[in-house]
């Protein structure tokens, strides 16, 4: 029986990736002197923005990350809404007692920002965030099977890619895609993720 379901957030909540590579690319290019391409950019998720930032920025990464914030906060607003069905998604989780977590690669920072913008400051009882050293999503849900004495079988991780499969797969978790599609406007229900 599901008890816990913890969310990626980029992809996965929202239709944020085009966003974020777009912050990112404006804010570090000033700083390097060449357009990064998107390719690199996505090899460095995993990271939070700080660890994105430092990795290609060598001098001066304080003020292209907080040229990354100001950029992320104005691009935010060509993002209306969350993908839709989530938050009746959300709220059916709640109605039937599951707790609801988010796992991001986010710094804490960027990840407020988006919460707010989007009206989900006060979905999830924990929000985990991303390291600028390492990917950290495993020992993420490790701790909250830990935290929270669920049984691998009675939580699930629900992503976007091969690396939030790969996380959860290590620790033993269940692991669902997000593969929303448009035209069908549905995201499953509890029972409907038990059941898968």
């Amino acid at each position: 029986m599901l008890k816990l379901a913890a969310f990626d957030f980029d992809g996965t909540i929202a239709d944020t990736l085009p966003m974020c590579i777009k912050a990112f690319r404006m804010s570090v290019l000033p700083y390097i002197g060449y357009e990064i391409s998107e390719t690199e950019i996505v090899q460095m998720f995993g990271l939070n923005e700080t660890g994105m930032v430092k990795k290609v920025v060598k001098q001066d990464w304080e003020a292209a990350l907080k040229d990354f914030y100001s950029n992320y906060e104005l691009l935010h607003n060509e993002i209306i809404k969350p993908i839709d069905g989530i938050s009746d998604l959300f709220a059916s989780l709640k109605q039937e007692n599951i707790i609801i977590a988010l796992i991001t690669g986010k710094g804490r920072k960027s990840c407020d920002i988006s919460l707010k913008k989007l009206g989900l400051a006060d979905v999830f009882s924990e929000i985990l965030c991303g390291s600028e050293n390492t990917p950290n999503e495993k020992e993420h849900i490790e701790y909250l099977l830990q935290k929270y004495a669920i049984p691998k079988k009675d939580f699930c991780y629900i992503g976007d890619t091969t690396g939030d499969i790969k996380a959860c797969r290590e620790a033993g978790g269940i692991c669902l895609s997000a593969a929303w599609r448009k035209q069908e406007n549905k995201v499953l229900t509890p029972k409907e993720l038990e059941a898968e």
